[in-house]
């Protein structure tokens, strides 16, 4: 896989975080099965324009889940940057514990490809591979702080079982990706109904509120107090089908580059 042109840097950090708000979400309600595969679409605007589609699996086993999502560029944002970005996680489910054994993540940042892989030993996270390793580009995180963390889809789909077992969005989570270390916080914000708009879902569902405050590992060449400034975001959740579980069918993030970005389900299929 390949970008022709890179992202600007601070955009490509908001379209990161959306995606994996996006693709972890999926895995809200599925906890009813115990053998859970769930497809989704999403397509992701930026002033009013689409920039990108994401296509987000979940398989979630009676003690086991796999999540992956692959974001594509679409639109003007194609013509100027084509490319793609992967992710995955895999784990062991205990409760409304996300336990994580692997996170893989593979594409372009500023030009350059990237892969990173990480491990858990228990609760400490082993950095595999990070290449190209860019020495001294981030402040190392403390030992203390990378211990009992989770990567970010995993996270996520600890929030989202929470949620599932609740009703409710009160969660937190502790996160570190290779690089950084950020705590996530979800709490309940209220029920909207989603009006219809182009191919996306409507209909009444429950808002959740987010945000992320990264707390170590900052950019040498950046403001630490800028980096560390919380960035908040929404995420609906509703049943695609009458008692179905609760699956995300919306998401909102705003930045200081593009406006709000949303994202949009434009295709997916309850839990089989």
């Amino acid at each position: 896989m390949a970008w022709r042109r890179p992202f600007p840097a601070a955009a490509a950090g908001a379209m990161r975080a959306l995606l994996a708000s996006s693709a972890a979400l999926l895995a809200l309600g599925a906890t009813a099965s115990a053998e859970a595969v769930f497809p989704a679409q999403y397509r992701v605007f930026a002033a009013g324009m689409p920039v990108l589609d994401i296509e987000a699996r979940v398989e979630l086993g009676a003690e086991t889940y796999r999540l992956s999502a692959r974001m594509r560029t679409r639109g003007l944002v194609a013509l100027a940057a084509p490319g793609e970005h992967v992710s995955e996680a895999t784990g062991r489910l205990r409760g409304t514990e996300a336990l994580p054994w692997r996170y893989l993540s593979e594409g372009i940042w500023r030009g350059r490809p990237r892969r990173l892989a990480l491990d858990w030993h228990g609760v400490e996270p082993v950095l595999r591979l990070h290449d190209p390793p860019g020495p001294g580009e981030h402040e190392p995180v403390p030992a203390e702080l990378r211990r009992g963390t989770l990567d970010a889809l995993s996270a996520l789909v600890r929030l989202a079982r929470v949620v599932a077992a609740t009703g409710r969005c009160e969660a937190a989570a502790a996160v570190y990706d290779g690089r950084r270390r950020m705590d996530y916080v979800l709490h309940t914000a209220g029920r909207d109904v989603l009006p219809p708009w182009r191919d996306a879902w409507a209909g009444e569902a429950l808002r959740c509120g987010f945000e992320g405050r990264q707390v170590a590992g900052f950019r040498r060449d950046r403001d630490a107090g800028e980096q560390a400034r919380p960035q908040r975001g929404e995420a609906w959740v509703a049943p695609l089908v009458p008692g179905g579980p609760h699956v995300p069918v919306r998401l909102s993030l705003p930045t200081p580059w593009l406006g709000t970005v949303e994202a949009y389900l434009v295709a997916g299929a309850p839990p089989r």
